[in-house]
């Protein structure tokens, strides 16, 4: 899908050298053990855009593209920087990994409570193998935690007085972008519940956000 996107082409057809690299680690077992001379013949196998075939995703087809953009941007300065498929790949994961390190890092240092939770979600195995890779999986749980991050803020913060729409602005961004990330986070954005309603102001400005 992150190819798809960054040629603006939604038909699924990849270069065959975007997939052969790769197919030949996963289906050879000589290549099971992934040694340097392999990996960097590999690397020096550039990228041919005259050859395509079909690759099928109906998985990813549903989603909106918002959590590709990282990925995208990173097969972008590959492509940029060289024209090999194996070193475009890794940029693409080094671009994930650096956005959601620093979405990881501001819901840390945004939350007023649950930091040492927050810092040790980001450092389970799983979520930096999710940020370390290709996968949408990586942005949504980041974005996640930051949403999280700022209904806590707005629920616990130190400021006693009624949250302006200005405070407000934080979490309701990032509740609507975790929708369109994977529409199944729904009820996390049920979380909001937390800001008591004398934090919300006046009644009307508490109906409106109830019902938005």
């Amino acid at each position: 899908t992150a190819y798809e996107i960054r040629n603006c082409d939604w038909s699924s057809d990849v270069c065959s050298s975007d997939l052969d690299p790769f197919a030949r680690f996963v289906q050879n077992p000589q290549y099971k053990i992934v040694t340097w001379k392999s990996m960097f013949s590999v690397a020096r196998e550039p990228l041919n855009l005259d050859v395509r075939t079909y690759e099928s995703f109906p998985n990813s087809a549903i989603f909106s593209p918002l959590p590709y953009v990282p990925q995208v941007t990173g097969f972008w300065l590959g492509r940029v920087l060289s024209d090999s498929v194996l070193w475009t790949f890794y940029a693409s994961r080094a671009m994930n990994l650096l956005i959601c390190v620093l979405l990881m890092t501001l819901a840390i240092e945004r939350t007023p409570i649950l930091r040492p939770f927050f810092l040790l979600l980001g450092l389970t195995p799983m979520c930096l193998h999710q940020f370390a890779s290709v996968s949408p999986d990586g942005v949504t749980i980041a974005l996640t935690a930051l949403f999280l991050a700022e209904v806590f803020r707005a629920a616990f913060g130190l400021d006693p007085a009624p949250l302006s729409w200005r405070k407000l602005a934080p979490v309701l961004i990032t509740g609507a972008l975790l929708g369109l990330v994977k529409q199944s986070y729904f009820p996390i954005v049920l979380a909001f519940a937390l800001v008591p309603h004398a934090r919300l102001g006046t009644d009307r400005k508490s109906t409106r956000l109830n019902s938005s």
